[in-house]
């Protein structure tokens, strides 16, 4: 019993590191996918994917409450895969992030 005690114990500090992570995705012509890690308490990352033919380009906003959002943009070609990262001045508590891809694939009038 004194063991199970101290494993969970011993487990308390490594799952109090976790926070919600709000992602919204706007609606574009992409088939962007994403994933969103948190890292440590003041550290997040998200993971874009692009599967799709064409090359987008994402603009990413991270909201942690009363700091400034911090933006990152990066160009995806097709089957690219992009890990964007950032990190806060202050422990985070709940980080909302904003992705925007746009496809930039010109198109060909005919």
């Amino acid at each position: 019993m004194n063991r199970w005690c101290v494993a969970l114990l011993a487990g308390l500090p490594l799952s109090s590191l976790a926070y919600p992570i709000d992602v919204e995705m706007v609606p574009g012509d992409t088939q962007i996918s994403y994933s969103a890690h948190d890292i440590a308490a003041d550290l997040a990352s998200l993971t874009l994917v692009n599967p799709g033919e064409n090359p987008a380009r994402c603009t990413v906003t991270f909201n942690n409450g009363p700091e400034m959002p911090r933006i990152r943009r990066t160009l995806l070609a097709p089957g690219e895969t992009a890990h964007l990262t950032v990190k806060l001045h202050r422990q985070v508590v709940r980080l909302r992030i904003d992705v925007e891809c746009l496809s930039t694939a010109r198109r060909v009038d005919e």
